[in-house]
């Protein structure tokens, strides 16, 4: 799909991972595009999360235990484990690529409540679950960027715009 991928490591340069496609109620493009976060790494970050294969969106899935490891702020590392569980409990799924300004791209897809073909397994949860998840939420709903140039993997243009405004949530 796309030219080279600046996540990927030196061998999948050569071999190209393939993009999996998936008839899944949860394949992305049966997902919510929330938007984007961009987050702070390490400079040696470059071609060191390749997991070696892309999501639909050609991006790659979201590992919080590779990302963690290479944020320069502790507070980020929170923000990725948080993101992590709600991947793990299907609230959202992530896709990332690495950026040349030492930042790491974050794409957020919403899953619906009433996903199509789920048969009502989502959101059936304990209320222990539920209530990390809202505070979660709360914190991610407040960080997401709204911005075609993000979304492509870009650098966010000025025009960019959160999704829901801090005073909101």
């Amino acid at each position: 799909m796309s030219t080279d991928c600046p996540s990927c490591c030196p061998d999948c340069l050569i071999t190209k991972p393939t993009s999996c496609c998936s008839d899944s109620p949860f394949a992305l493009p049966k997902l919510l595009r929330a938007g984007t976060v961009t987050l702070k790494v390490s400079a040696d970050i470059r071609q060191g999360i390749c997991n070696h294969n892309h999501a639909e969106d050609d991006w790659h899935h979201f590992d919080a235990f590779a990302i963690v490891s290479r944020l320069t702020d502790p507070q980020c590392a929170i923000f990725c484990r948080e993101l992590d569980f709600l991947v793990k409990q299907s609230f959202i799924s992530v896709t990332h690529r690495y950026s040349d300004d030492s930042q790491i791209i974050l794409r957020i897809y919403l899953i619906p409540y009433d996903l199509p073909n789920v048969q009502g397994k989502l959101r059936v949860r304990k209320s222990s679950v539920l209530n990390p998840a809202k505070r979660y939420m709360r914190t991610l709903l407040s960080r997401i960027i709204q911005n075609h140039d993000g979304w492509l993997g870009l650098q966010p243009a000025r025009d960019s715009k959160e999704l829901i405004p801090e005073r909101i949530v």
